[in-house]
């Protein structure tokens, strides 16, 4: 397996200013040169990134080859707007299969408006990762066609399967289990609508509920929902089967799931996690306030030239007075 990534020199909000256009914006480029054995390849994107302009949809894309005459591999639109929710983290990743061994493939990350008369900039952080594996390593389900507006899965208070995997697991593994999916509301956005997304542990309902995430969009009418889960404390081997579920909590509104959507399982060694007890949406109170709030920590151990891949997953709220607006970055 090799792993090639890109971040920004300072990955923080507010490093960078790179105005994103109608016409795709190159954001990252990386190349990476498949093992033996390897053919398929996760890619995953982080932006951080500001709306300038009333309510505004940029359409993230990661191709396979150039931007306009490659692969086009994923994609998503993420919006905002520049009354409240003008700040923006869009999360998202693709697999993409048919890789052969020592020959480089390039991967690039662009961003684009989709209205002319919009405007908007990525502030950061910005990070883009590829690595290449196998199926042994990696399990996934994804639209076919994993673009956005390819797919119209509808979404009500009535839990829908969206996708689902199969893991086998040696006793003492792990299993890190990551989830995107765009959307798009269908219903009266006011207040808001909800939907929430939950990964069970073998049939949906009479199976265990290992982890949720609930997301919300108002006037942007949509959003991009990624979350993560490790699932441990096997004792002996099997095979696992995780579903996806998506639904709407809330009478009367509605939503679409519209691509991409990407489920991946791995059993890759993973240095050090944590996850909440009970790591669903709702589970835990805690405040955020203006003081740094502590939310995990982990030690690993390092060595020279060793690099590491940190990556964070956290559902939080809006209080009250107002539309409580749930969010999962």
């Amino acid at each position: 397996m090799s792993f090639q990534y890109y971040t920004l020199p300072q990955n923080t909000s507010g490093a960078v200013n790179i105005p994103i256009f109608n016409t795709p914006t190159p954001l990252a480029v990386l190349t990476v040169t498949p093992g033996s054995g390897n053919d398929i390849g996760t890619v995953r994107a982080n932006i951080g990134w500001e709306v300038l302009s009333r309510v505004t949809e940029v359409i993230f894309k990661i191709w396979r080859g150039a931007p306009g005459t490659g692969q086009l591999i994923c994609s998503v639109q993420d919006s905002g707007e520049n009354i409240a929710d003008n700040l923006v983290t869009t999360d998202f990743s693709g697999v993409v299969s048919g890789l052969v061994p020592n020959q480089p493939v390039t991967f690039v990350l662009t961003a684009e408006t989709v209205d002319p008369g919009t405007q908007a900039r990525v502030l950061g952080p910005l990070t883009m990762t590829v690595y290449d594996t196998n199926s042994n390593i990696v399990s996934y389900y994804q639209f076919p066609n994993n673009v956005f507006g390819a797919a119209s899965i509808p979404v009500t208070q009535t839990p829908v399967p969206v996708g689902f995997i199969t893991v086998n697991v040696q006793p003492g593994q792990n299993v890190i289990l990551r989830h995107t999916a765009c959307w798009v509301t269908t219903s009266s956005t006011v207040p808001k609508v909800d939907v929430l997304f939950k990964i069970w542990r073998g049939a949906p309902i009479t199976g265990t509920l290992i982890a949720s995430a609930d997301d919300s969009a108002d006037f942007e009418g949509g959003a991009v929902t990624s979350f993560s889960h490790v699932d441990s404390g096997f004792t002996s081997a099997q095979t696992v089967t995780y579903v996806i579920t998506a639904e709407a909590p809330d009478a009367g509104r509605t939503a679409s799931i519209v691509g991409a959507l990407t489920t991946t399982g791995s059993t890759q060694q993973l240095s050090s996690f944590f996850t909440l007890p009970n790591n669903t949406s709702g589970s835990v109170n805690i405040p955020i306030t203006a003081s740094t709030t502590p939310l995990a920590s982990l030690t690993v151990q390092a060595s020279p030239g060793l690099e590491l891949s940190l990556r964070a997953a956290v559902g939080w709220q809006l209080p009250q007075p107002g539309p409580a607006h749930l969010k999962t970055n």
